[in-house]
């Protein structure tokens, strides 16, 4: 998979899940999830990161700090969670991996969730608990909101006020899914007059700014290998060693 992004140029990978799907009738994660069990999850979540990684591009983890217990689907409604500590036990195994934190996962993806300890109406990603959370994990890289243009948030916020929210909130970016460009320019407006106002301030705005440059510089940049189409790139999409890998995976789930 990562070959393949590489080949055809892309830089950024929204991968690998690391939900831990305690609730098998989950409908939000399902079969997106690697096992049930935080221990295997950790395992072959850090095998995928570092084949991702190893190819030249960026990984980004989701969805912090776990989103397979919800038995609601976060497209629809917003779920209410109870965590238990082991569903943060993945993120915890693929921070300890060997390679420095700058050089591994880089970004972290927050879902559109609420803890049964908040106000039920908002949205983790719309409060500072969900940044902070991830910093308290030891996680000093991007963090990105989940889609906002879910039922979790849109219905509860209009685009350009949820973006708002989200970046004050403490994140470096926002997700609007949906090919809604005129909701896209809204929120874009919205985040500079939110800065012109002091709505978001100057240092918090800098910072974000100065991660994203740093996450460009390695995987972006000048010397990065991703990013970088090959003329080559049709024997490597979909080639045969690949096609094979892939039959043989399917036989075995």
């Amino acid at each position: 998979m990562a070959r393949e992004l590489a080949a055809v140029g892309i830089t950024f990978d929204f991968a690998p899940v690391l939900d831990v799907l305690t609730n098998p009738a989950n409908p939000a994660i399902g079969d997106r999830a690697i096992d049930g069990r935080a221990e295997v999850v950790s395992r072959i979540g850090c095998a995928i990161i570092d084949a991702i990684q190893g190819e030249g591009l960026a990984a980004c983890g989701k969805h912090f700090p776990g989103h397979g217990d919800a038995s609601v689907d976060s497209h629809h409604d917003l779920p209410v969670l109870d965590l238990p500590p082991t569903v943060s036990r993945p993120w915890t195994g693929c921070r300890s991996r060997p390679r420095s934190p700058a050089t591994w996962p880089v970004s972290w993806w927050r879902t559109s969730w609420c803890p049964r300890s908040m106000n039920a109406s908002r949205p983790a990603c719309h409060g500072p608990w969900s940044t902070a959370c991830c910093a308290s994990a030891g996680f000093g890289n991007l963090i990105l909101t989940d889609d906002l243009s879910m039922k979790a948030c849109s219905g509860r916020y209009a685009p350009p006020a949820a973006t708002v929210l989200a970046i004050a909130a403490g994140h470096d970016a926002a997700l609007l899914c949906e090919p809604n460009h005129d909701d896209q320019a809204a929120a874009l407006e919205a985040l500079v007059r939110a800065f012109e106002s002091g709505a978001l301030p100057f240092g918090q705005v800098e910072a974000s700014v100065a991660r994203h440059a740093r996450l460009k510089a390695r995987y972006a940049g000048p010397g990065a290998r991703a990013g970088r189409p090959s003329a080559a790139w049709r024997d490597v999409v979909g080639c045969e060693a690949h096609q094979a890998l892939a039959a043989e995976i399917r036989h075995y789930v």
